[in-house]
């Protein structure tokens, strides 16, 4: 609050070009303002749930959900990451809400959420008082917890509204078959034309670049989402991403030949070709041939990935292996 006072960093609302004035005000003035903004906010924090924190794993399923279109809509006037609300007026619109500890007090967010009107009457944000059915077991205060340890998450983007389609595991079925997709995959700002999406069991999703060769991303929620511009058609990954790869532009393998190191050639514009993937729930195993040029001689190599799902950690080591 007393960087806002002092008018210190970005905007809050860029959208508004009135700004408050400075006023030249000693250090003792300045934290007699804030005291008094905090002591006067309209209402008393015991009036409110005590805050209690989610379980992390718990939180990184849900919690992109319960910021989105199919939570509690917070998209729709807020933006976050690289959204931005469409068809909101000005004096509807409210502040982003990145890195929120960087703007609220935690109690403050809690507090504001259950009843905004309390604190700023007439204020156009509704109450959240009715917990979304199911995220977090229906509990409303693990649900906000959940929002302000998701909003937190650097880099994180909501899920986009209107999805034409959701592949999506419920994670209560330990041996349910793998969801895979091989259409085109857009993830950030990059598309994937030869791209092998899995959607495990236990909600962990993994998308393979074949023209690369690699595994580019890991992610817990959703498999995929379906969306359409114009038309074209598009899958987005459709949870927040644990793990991605360090550079794309770099095959994953390699192959040692005495002191050389040999990377994989592109054949026309794949690295590598995608032969055949089977299923053995709640397993999936696929197989890609790379060619290696050593000197005048062309060297073929068959790579086979098993991957299935595991109980316990999320540590990337034990999430699947190669052969």
């Amino acid at each position: 609050m007393l960087h806002a006072v002092l008018r210190e960093g970005s905007r809050r609302r860029e959208w508004l070009t009135v700004r408050m004035p400075i006023f030249d005000l000693d250090d003792d003035e300045r934290s007699t303002i804030v005291d008094h903004l905090r002591a006067v906010d309209r209402l008393p924090a015991p009036l409110v749930e005590a805050t209690r924190t989610g379980d992390p794993d718990e939180v990184a399923i849900h919690g992109p959900r319960l910021v989105g279109a199919n939570g509690f809509g917070c998209t729709s006037c807020h933006a976050i990451g690289r959204h931005r609300p469409v068809g909101v007026l000005p004096h509807a619109l409210g502040p982003p809400l990145d890195d929120p500890a960087s703007r609220f007090e935690r109690d403050w967010f809690d507090r504001w959420l259950r009843d905004p009107a309390r604190i700023v009457p007439d204020m156009e944000m509704p109450s959240v008082r009715i917990p979304v059915d199911g995220p977090m077991h229906g509990d409303l205060a693990l649900q906000i917890d959940a929002l302000w340890q998701t909003l937190s998450v650097d880099g994180f983007d909501p899920p986009r509204a209107d999805p034409e389609r959701v592949l999506a595991h419920d994670g209560r079925t330990a041996d349910a078959r793998a969801l895979l997709v091989r259409d085109v995959v857009r993830d950030a700002d990059r598309t994937y034309v030869s791209p092998l999406l899995i959607g495990l069991a236990n909600r962990h999703g993994l998308l393979f670049d074949f023209e690369r060769s690699g595994l580019v991303r890991w992610w817990i929620g959703d498999a995929a989402r379906q969306y359409t511009e114009g038309k074209s058609w598009f899958w987005e990954p459709g949870g927040v991403a644990l793990a991605r790869a360090e550079s794309e532009g770099t095959a994953e393998l390699s192959l040692v030949q005495g002191e050389r190191r040999l990377i994989p050639q592109r054949i026309r514009q794949f690295v590598a070709t995608l032969d055949r993937w089977s299923h053995d729930a709640p397993a999936v195993e696929f197989a890609y041939s790379l060619t290696f040029a050593d000197r005048a001689d062309s060297i073929e190599l068959r790579v086979v990935e098993h991957w299935e799902p595991t109980s316990g950690s999320l540590d990337p080591d034990e999430l699947g292996h190669d052969e």
